[in-house]
């Protein structure tokens, strides 16, 4: 347990004195989720049942589309310029992303080199991703490519079962087999990213020693983001408890109140307030734990590029 605790306490330590990390984990929670490989299990599940996702049969609907095209006034041309200007919104979004990863991990990497004290820059950022954006960027493509090319395999029966019946039971079944592939695929490509960055590395190179590590520290790996997920869920606790407490002032002068506007417009005014408390505060928690978490990732990285590590389970089970 010295590796995690050591890494827990060492992440922690850059996070919380470099507030552009904080930022840069913010735009990572548009491409990878809250940092948490584990996560994907859960939230990936969305995306069978989103109209807004290619894998639900609903985004296949046509009337949604004839909706769509009527919004846009029933014309072509002016629906081809909303896709153009939505397509460079995701353009531009990637790319700030991926200036926000390959930054993360450039910062992680020089506090432990270096052990500086200075505190990182956007600058530094823009300087590392100048030198690895098309490759990094080429990698996250190849690993989100393959792993919803995975899902869309585990969706193929909720377009092609003759039942509901069929088409939950099988999506199901091949759900819970691709998805602990999606999540062995995030974490290599989270290594790899590191060896890009870190080592000047290209996508082939980096994509091999990615999967060696991986491979030989697979344990280790999975117990990582076990845990990286059990410190999500009680920032999440704590995130609503603060966002509650916040809102206790209001709530304190709820007979007043309810005496000024009316017990229901009151309740609801409570609702909103409490909502915006909880949301700007999960937001800002969320964004360091982002940051935090992708630093826990690097720093393991560092860890097991130096030698490999025996998992916890692997140690108690060969203690005698």
């Amino acid at each position: 347990m010295k590796l995690y605790s050591q890494i827990v306490t060492q992440s922690w330590s850059t996070t919380k004195r470099n507030p552009v990390l904080w930022l840069f984990g913010f735009f990572l929670l548009f491409w990878m989720g809250k940092g948490m490989e584990i996560e994907s299990f859960f939230t990936n599940i969305d995306l069978f049942r989103s109209s807004l996702s290619p894998l639900s049969p609903r985004f296949w609907d046509a009337g949604g589309w004839s909706t769509v095209l009527t919004v846009s006034g029933g014309h072509i041309g002016t629906f081809a310029l909303l896709l153009m200007v939505v397509m460079f919104l995701v353009i531009f979004v990637f790319v700030i992303i991926v200036i926000s990863q390959i930054g993360l991990v450039d910062a992680f990497g020089k506090f432990v080199s270096s052990r500086r004290k200075k505190s990182y820059t956007l600058q530094e950022a823009v300087t590392a991703s100048s030198q690895h954006f098309l490759t990094v960027s080429v990698v996250n493509l190849l690993g989100k490519g393959v792993s919803l090319a995975l899902l869309a395999i585990a969706a193929l029966p909720m377009f092609i079962a003759d039942t509901h019946t069929g088409q939950f039971v099988y999506t199901l079944c091949l759900y819970m087999l691709v998805s602990p592939v999606v999540v062995l695929i995030s974490i290599w490509i989270n290594y790899t990213v590191n060896d890009i960055v870190l080592n000047e590395t290209n996508v082939d190179e980096a994509m091999q020693n990615g999967w060696l590590l991986l491979r030989h520290n697979i344990g280790t790996s999975i117990e990582l983001a076990l845990l990286v997920f059990g410190v999500y869920f009680l920032v999440l606790v704590a995130g609503q408890v603060l966002g509650g407490a916040l809102a206790l002032p209001l709530v304190a002068s709820g007979s007043t109140v309810e005496w000024l506007i009316g017990v229901g417009t009151a309740k609801a005014l409570f609702y909103v307030v409490y909502s915006v408390m909880a949301g700007v505060v999960m937001i800002g928690a969320v964004s360091v734990f982002s940051s935090w978490s992708r630093g826990c990732w690097t720093l393991l990285y560092l860890e097991l590029a130096k030698k490999k590590q025996k998992s916890k389970v692997y140690r108690l089970l060969n203690s005698k």
